[in-house]
């Protein structure tokens, strides 16, 4: 724990806030979902249209606010809060119909920004040695705690999912008590990531598996999640859910602190892997057995990357002028190949799941020749120092065991 723990420089405070603000944002997004579930009806191809439609919002909104946003302000999030509630209550109290789907699209572009701006007060009060553990902390409890929220609104009529909504919003701006904006400081003078924000080359060499990552979860895995849904009972589908889930928190936490004690090429690298080869299986080995490892080893990649380029690579990769811009280019990366994969969802399940693995793993394995070219993103030094923490505590261990014994 005490190597986990090494080098945090972060406040509790400014930890309780943004794992707050993770958690309701990530938890919000479902909570849309099942909104837009509820307000389609039974219809699947209406409701794949509209949440497909959904997703590129965000990814409009996010594309507008790399071009017209100077500046972003801590205070804005609260705006985006209340003006999501606002929707949802619209939606509540409108008969179901095209104007409450006028209204969650609206929702969606104020979650978009709400989230940019979370994952921006995230860059700025996290340093790069310590921001892994940091979001690989947040990871362990968001993820599960969204999953949790995502099946109980889906029991829920659309009051309770508003009850639900309405929670969230009211504790993102119970954050406002705790002055976030007072820490919101200038991280002109922060070295390494400005010396590493100037390199489009390394950016680019990042954002590679991450599209291609991207690509790959919105379409072809996709194509073959359909294929387990369809081939095993509900309630055993739920498990291996629940099984992924629960990866992924483990995922997260694991891959962040990889991250910082070892670096982040390494953590990437070992997760893309991984995700190839649960393609590979998944595609190639259809069976009960198989698919408990297939989603368990998704669920840790999942989580891996959803703690690294969802927070720490773009935020490494950042300084202060271009910080929202570099977290709102990543998250169009991610929206957007949803997006596409819900609104062909019908032609991509034509695709044979064996073509679906073969391509889907043979570019996620060459998805880390990119990784292999780039940089390393974390310090020498402060790895340096990490080796040398471990080897003193090895030494000081065996010396103790050594005593103990004589």
């Amino acid at each position: 724990m005490n190597v986990i723990l090494t080098g945090f420089k972060i406040a509790k405070t400014d930890f309780f806030v943004n794992l707050i603000l993770q958690v309701s944002f990530l938890s919000l997004y479902y909570v849309a979902s099942v909104s837009i579930q509820q307000l389609v009806g039974s219809s699947d191809e209406i409701f794949l249209l509209v949440y497909g439609i959904y997703h590129i919002i965000i990814a409009i909104t996010l594309l507008a606010c790399m071009f017209f946003l100077k500046k972003i302000k801590v205070q804005n999030i609260y705006r985006c809060a209340i003006a999501i509630l606002a929707a949802l209550i619209i939606i509540l109290l409108l008969p179901k119909g095209p104007f409450g789907l006028v209204f969650i699209f609206i929702e969606g572009v104020f979650f978009a920004i709400g989230q940019l701006i979370a994952f921006t007060y995230f860059w700025n009060i996290t340093t790069s040695e310590e921001r892994g553990r940091i979001a690989g902390f947040i990871g362990f409890f968001a993820i599960p705690l969204a999953y949790f929220v995502g099946i109980v609104t889906q029991l829920l009529d659309s009051f309770g999912i508003v009850i639900v909504a309405a929670f969230f919003v009211a504790a993102i701006l119970a954050t406002k008590v705790l002055n976030p904006e007072k820490r919101f400081r200038s991280r002109k003078n922060h070295e390494i990531e400005d010396g590493v924000s100037q390199e489009k080359r390394t950016v680019i060499l990042y954002a590679i598996p991450w599209i291609i990552f991207s690509l790959i979860n919105g379409t072809i895995d996709r194509n073959l999640s359909l294929h387990v849904i369809q081939s095993v009972p509900e309630f055993l589908y739920f498990l291996l859910l629940l099984l992924q889930t629960i990866a992924a928190a483990f995922g997260a936490l694991s891959g962040g602190v990889i991250a910082d004690l070892f670096g982040r090429k390494l953590a990437l690298s070992f997760s893309l892997t991984l995700y190839g080869m649960s393609i590979a299986l998944g595609g190639f080995v259809q069976n009960i057995e198989v698919s408990y490892f297939v989603f368990a080893s998704s669920g840790l990649n999942w989580g891996i990357l959803w703690s690294l380029y969802g927070s720490v690579v773009w935020g490494d990769l950042s300084d202060e002028q271009n910080c929202f811009k570099r977290y709102a280019g990543g998250l169009i990366i991610f929206y957007f190949p949803l997006a596409l994969g819900l609104l062909l969802s019908n032609l991509i399940s034509l695709i044979p799941v064996v073509w679906s693995a073969l391509v889907g793993c043979s570019l996620i394995f060459l998805s880390n020749i990119p990784l292999f070219l780039a940089p390393e993103l974390l310090s020498d030094d402060f790895r340096d120092k990490i080796r040398l923490k471990l080897h003193m505590n090895f030494v000081k261990k065996l010396d103790k065991k050594m005593h103990n014994q004589g």
